[in-house]
């Protein structure tokens, strides 16, 4: 045997020939674990495993509970990118949350009443009974309830699909009828009569959350003379009995001018009196607006009589209505001038119509002063027959506008259009009306002042957000929560068919919830009084069935999801309105429109309910919207669907997911192809450097390895967190195990700084994109500097050299880093690099068998690494292991070092590329360079020492193989202090030889260049040396060792 050993020692020369040609089968190849093309699928199997672990840690009553409440999404059509980008943030929120040890309680839910769906339902027939709408309300709200689930499986997203709540389940339903009857009990619910917002087309109510203004809208701007039929006693004296009076008002809603019941101006104005020089008559409008009326009557030929102070001139005056005294002679044709504080005489002529039933203003005038509220316009739109024969049956924004400047016209002083913002409703797009009817009202002035002081003590993220609220809880007055529609919650009261008052017993209104508990609230629409009320209660209201009707009211909508956090979080909500118990999500998760809606909603009646905010932390994200920033619409062509956006992509959902996550705190969320272009691409070079580290971890024992580290025989492993922790300890910069080297130091650095920015900045704050921006930048570095310089190592060096080992260590560790961070917002690559890295374990004897038997969020969620878990504190391994993982932070001075010599090789290939010719060079121009640095001992280039000294000791020997060399991929590099720098006069008796001064932070440095001579470069590994090797360098020679032995033996006789 030992004849042989000795052939094998001294056969350098014979082994390099007789391998020649042979060498590419030598090298350690990775086995590349998946494509680099994206996922087709997503993988049903790993989906619905996630969802299983997310039902069996929610009964875990060791982890400390964190809720997030779903608001729900409304079930009448297909899911847009608005709601992805919504879904896929509350998805990382519940990942991340699993990971960090809690236990999550996340319920799915839907909005399903109210009118888009009612729509749908009765599209085919408007002349459905209530029964028959509320069937197929209820028949379309399932269908994309059902619809709407199924897609939310397919993205991926984690919940209990089997338990999911609307505000149509009948439990739901019976806590909103329990509240109201608690809020009714407060005092916070009234029954009046007042001016309220009202959709002609939805044919209800609307609260101003419903609301949406248009800045475009166009209306008529009428103005109108109406002739004085009593002038005061000022007035009297000053103008002539022969003169016709008029008092000029201006309109833009001429179509409230049948309903008008007064003539407003500003107490504190003084009034003009102007004359027609051509007809002797005389016109009153504010000082301010004479010259303007001037304008628009310029054959008048106006001149002013003089002013007076609107009550002096105006207070016991009254004129002609306008409408009614061209069919009556009636009393009732004579109305009032009344003053009003909120007229201006600068807006205007100064005399504001006054229609109390279409003017909050004006109704509460009217009530002051008692004026008459006729309603003269249906919910529809039509003008009632009391209107008057020409107008009745005609709709007010159409012909009725149109027949009333007809009837108008010898009374018009100028008529015109003007664009001005006017509300909409937000659901139809079409404008709204200001319509006197009876409603239920939430009484919030009452509420702001505490809903206020709640709200002070919730976190908003982003904090910029934080004042959105206060206008819709400082500035209610009321909120309307009653509408006049067949598909929704009904309100159960009864009102007297003599005066309309309704009767509220909340005893009766128990034994109502009580059965809709049981059976839902359609047996509201379908009995009879007699079958509805027990008899007990006709007795203690002393009234009987023929004398009071059901209403036919239901529930705003945004009352239903209001109480949401009543009748989900509190499961019926019994426990929540005794007093003794609040109900309080530690996150509601929505876009910054909510703040109108949802949130404001539920926090005035969870104030109303248990004096506290429902929520701790609001956190909001943006809108979204086309590449160029628009609203998309269907006349615009820019609507983008998330199942376009899939299919371009192949169906990877983590695309749009890293998406979703980029866009967490932006204002705008705009989503196109140019934005998932710009992610695929991302993804891409992820998804590639995950499969580049993975694939040369295929002959790698991370058992052997930790073994090795800490310098003993065997390790015992029974658990892989445990396995990895060890490893993380083993490699930090405390331990006493052998270092990685500085290269490596390097990138443990960057992992630790970012692990740190990710744990205690990213994630808590949204802040998803810095966090991908990051890891972007993080795969860069490891691409640019380490990749480069390590790659030689991993191909060429023996299987089981300690530097190749300790750069697949590094892989490990990188890989698991990224898959931690990563898993809450790309779970299906994480989880495919996962499958690949347990392949790999599974064919390690020394592994322990559980290595391979879950997922990865089950297996970094679990807590087996420490001990000292409560129920109040949440951990994990995977805050355990990255808390580890942080130390790393603590080789700053070793990355610093190999930064700087870095951004100095940078700094050579940049002045290389200015003195010399490249253009025929190698990817690397000093890969067959020997090169030399001279420094000047000066401070400005003291960094560059240091570092360099921490990299390549001066002095040292081997010049080819330290971490110098590595970074610079050079044949060798070397380095020295002093005056004994090159000069040019060498490079000119030697071509093969240049001198670079390169510029370093004010100092010069000389780089001396030699080109190394081609027969000293290795065919194995394709690296130059100083002096020409026998046949292999001496690294691969010790590298091909074990293969020479077998082929020795293999061709001994």
């Amino acid at each position: 045997m030992w004849r042989l050993l000795h052939r094998i020692q001294y056969s350098g020369h014979k082994l390099g020939a007789r391998l020649k040609g042979s060498y590419s089968k030598t090298v350690n190849h990775p086995a590349f674990p998946f494509s680099i093309h994206p996922s087709q699928t997503t993988n049903l199997k790993v989906t619905s495993g996630w969802c299983e672990f997310l039902k069996v840690q929610s009964t875990d009553t060791s982890r400390p509970t964190f809720v997030l409440h779903d608001g729900p999404p409304y079930a009448n059509g297909k899911l847009h990118v608005g709601h992805a980008l919504n879904k896929f943030l509350k998805d990382i929120t519940v990942r991340y949350k699993l990971l960090c040890g809690y236990s999550v309680d996340f319920t799915p839910g839907w909005d399903c009443h109210g009118l888009p769906i009612e729509l749908k339902a009765i599209e085919q027939s408007t002349k459905c009974t209530p029964r028959e709408t509320r069937t197929q309300a209820s028949l379309v709200a399932h269908k994309y309830v059902d619809l709407q689930k199924s897609t939310f499986m397919d993205w991926g997203i984690l919940a209990d699909w089997s338990n999911y709540y609307s505000t149509m389940d009948h439990m739901f339903e019976k806590s909103e009828i329990d509240a109201f009857a608690k809020l009714h009990s407060k005092g916070f619910i009234y029954r009046d009569l007042l001016p309220v917002h009202w959709s002609c087309r939805a044919k209800t109510a609307l609260a101003e959350s419903e609301l949406e203004y248009n800045c475009e809208h166009v209306s008529p701007s009428v103005y109108i003379r109406v002739p004085l039929f009593e002038l005061s006693f000022p007035l009297s004296r000053t103008v002539s009995g022969l003169s016709n009076v008029y008092g000029v008002v201006w309109t833009t809603t001429p179509w409230t001018l049948p309903a008008n019941e007064a003539i407003i101006y500003d107490p504190n104005a003084r009034y003009a009196l102007l004359k027609s020089t051509y007809s002797g008559d005389i016109y009153i409008v504010s000082g301010q607006f004479s010259q303007q009326l001037s304008l628009m009557l310029p054959g008048a030929d106006l001149k002013q009589l003089g002013e007076l102070p609107g009550p002096e001139l105006l207070h016991t005056c009254r004129y002609l209505h306008p409408i009614r005294s061209l069919t009556s002679n009636s009393e009732d044709n004579l109305c009032p001038f009344l003053p009003g504080t909120y007229v201006s005489e600068t807006k205007g002529t100064g005399l504001v119509h006054c229609a109390p039933c279409h003017g909050k203003e004006d109704f509460l005038l009217g009530q002051s002063f008692h004026l008459p509220m006729n309603q003269l316009v249906d919910d529809e739109g039509y003008f009632l027959p009391e209107a008057g024969s020409e107008l009745a049956g005609l709709r007010l924004d159409d012909e009725g506008t149109a027949k009333i400047l007809e009837l108008l016209r010898p009374m018009l002083v100028h008529q015109g259009t003007i664009k001005h913002t006017y509300p909409y409703d937000w659901r139809t797009k079409t404008p709204v009306i200001t319509r006197l009817s009876e409603q239920w009202f939430l009484d919030t002035s009452a509420l702001s002042t505490a809903a206020i002081e709640a709200y002070n003590s919730v976190d908003v993220i982003p904090p910029r957000h934080k004042p959105s609220m206060l206008p819709f809880i400082s500035s209610r007055p009321r909120w309307c929560i009653s509408r006049q529609r067949s598909w929704g919650v009904p309100i159960p009261v009864l009102l007297r068919e003599e005066d309309g008052k309704p009767i509220v017993d909340h005893e009766f209104i128990q034994c109502i919830s009580e059965r809709v508990a049981h059976c839902g609230t359609d047996f509201w629409f379908d009995e009879s009084l007699e079958t509805l009320v027990p008899e007990r209660f006709w007795k203690k209201w002393n009234v009987s069935p023929s004398s009071v009707r059901k209403s036919t009211d239901v529930f705003d909508v945004w009352f239903d999801s209001g109480l949401s956090w009543l009748g989900v979080l509190c499961k019926g909500g019994s426990h929540s309105l005794n007093g003794k118990t609040k109900t309080v999500a530690d996150l509601y998760l929505e876009g910054q429109d909510q703040f109108r809606g949802w949130f404001s909603s539920s926090l005035l009646l969870s104030v109303a309910l248990q004096n506290c905010a429902p929520y701790k932390t609001l956190m909001v994200h943006g809108m979204t919207a086309d590449s160029e920033g628009r609203k998309m619409s269907k006349s615009l062509g820019n609507v983008v669907s998330p199942e376009d956006l899939l299919n371009k992509n192949k169906g990877c959902v983590d695309i749009l997911r890293r998406w979703a996550a980029c866009s967490a705190l932006d204002s705008v969320s705009t989503v196109g192809n140019k934005e998932m272009n710009r992610h695929s691409a991302s993804y891409r070079a992820l998804r590639n450097s995950l499969r580049f580290m993975l694939g040369n971890l295929v002959d790698f024992s991370p058992i052997r390895q930790l073994a090795y580290l800490r310098d003993s025989q065997a390790v015992k492993c029974t658990n892989v967190n445990q396995l990895i922790f060890d490893i993380i300890e083993a490699t930090s910069p405390s331990s006493q195990c052998q270092k990685p080297g500085a290269l490596n130091c390097t990138v443990l650095y960057w992992l630790g700084c970012l692990v740190k920015l990710a744990r205690s900045e990213y994630y808590p704050n949204y802040r998803l994109n810095a966090l991908l921006s990051e890891i972007d930048q993080l795969l860069s570095r490891l691409s640019s500097m380490y990749i480069t310089a390590v790659k030689d190592i991993l191909y060429c060096d023996p299987v089981d050299s300690f530097d190749r080992r300790m750069v697949q260590t590094v892989f490990l560790l990188a890989t698991e880093s990224l898959k931690m961070l990563l898993s809450p917002i790309m779970p299906y690559l994480m989880e495919e690099c996962e499958e690949a890295i347990q392949l790999y374990w599974k064919s390690d004897t020394l592994m322990p068998s559980t290595s391979h038997t879950c997922s990865l969020l089950e297996r970094y969620s679990l807590n087996t690494l420490y001990s000292g878990l409560s129920s109040n504190m949440a951990t994990s391994d995977w805050s355990t292991c990255l808390s580890a993982v942080e130390r790393y932070a603590d080789y700053a001075t070793l990355a610093h070092a190999c930064e700087t010599v870095h951004a100095f090789y940078l700094s050579i290939i940049n002045q290389m590329s200015a003195d010399l010719d490249l253009n025929s060079a190698p990817v690397n121009p000093l890969v067959d360079k020997h090169v030399r640095l001279y420094l000047d001992p000066c401070s400005e280039a003291a960094p560059l020492v240091e570092s360099l000294q921490m990299l390549h000791p001066m002095g040292t020997w081997d010049n080819s193989n330290s971490e110098l060399c590595r970074l610079f991929r050079a044949g060798s590099v070397s380095w020295s202090l002093g005056d004994d720098a090159p000069t040019t006069k060498e490079h000119e008796q030697d071509s093969h030889i240049h001198i670079l001064s390169v510029p370093y932070q004010g100092s010069v440095v000389r780089v001396r260049l030699s080109a190394a001579s081609p027969n000293t470069r290795c065919p194995r590994c394709m690296r130059f040396t100083l002096t020409p090797p026998a046949a292999l360098c001496i690294r691969c020679e010790s590298a091909l060792m074990p293969q020479a032995c077998k082929t020795f033996l293999q061709s001994a006789p």
